[in-house]
């Protein structure tokens, strides 16, 4: 079903809708389906005076969002592009390269950054300040370093993370892919990515 604009809509549209198109209404808008007509009508009616957005309008404003999200990662605080980390090549094994930083970047990258949320309102990830935890386990290897370019005001820096309760079969749950792209003067992270399951939740 198309989108509907409630927006232009009136009541009497609802109250001339059928029973399976009023269905098909309060299904597009994420509602109960079931009851007798006057009741699927009155549904229908809330739908209206409250502005509900349709499940098409939620799905296409989430795309906007979590494209927004994907280019404010790779941009930087100057307005550079950065490149995608795993289309580069030439990654240095040499850490003395990676630029100094403290866990007061890292904090306030994952708890007081605000670019990383829908409202601006501050990340507040603070259970992902324990991954200092897995480097003093020994969890962090395959550290690499990417410069980028000369004229680029940042750089990477990716490795690997064994997961906190690793299994025996790999496939199953593979090594953490871990990058952060931060300032090469300052040391200030810029944006980061995880590939485990507490950083997508």
């Amino acid at each position: 079903m198309a989108d509907v604009n409630t927006e232009k809509m009136t009541v009497e549209d609802i109250n001339s809708y059928t029973v399976k198109r009023l269905k098909r209404f309060l299904k597009e808008y994420r509602q109960n389906v079931s009851g007798r007509a006057h009741e699927l009508r009155e549904r229908a009616l809330g739908v209206l005076c409250l502005q509900i957005p349709s499940e098409t309008k939620l799905k296409n404003a989430d795309q906007r969002d979590q494209e927004t999200r994907e280019l404010g990662k790779f941009t930087t605080p100057l307005g550079e592009t950065l490149p995608k980390p795993d289309t580069l090549d030439d990654w240095s094994d040499d850490v003395t390269k990676i630029p100094d930083f403290t866990e007061r970047e890292l904090y306030n990258c994952l708890v007081l950054n605000t670019s990383r949320t829908f409202d601006r309102a501050p990340c507040g990830a603070v259970r992902q300040l324990k991954a200092k935890q897995f480097y003093e386990d020994n969890h962090v290897h395959s550290v690499h370093f990417q410069h980028i370019s000369n004229q680029c005001s940042h750089a990477y820096v990716r490795c690997l993370v064994i997961p906190s309760l690793p299994t025996l079969d790999r496939n199953k749950q593979p090594d953490y892919r871990v990058w952060i792209s931060l300032s090469k003067v300052t040391g200030q992270v810029n944006s980061t990515e995880c590939t485990c399951p507490a950083f997508n939740s």
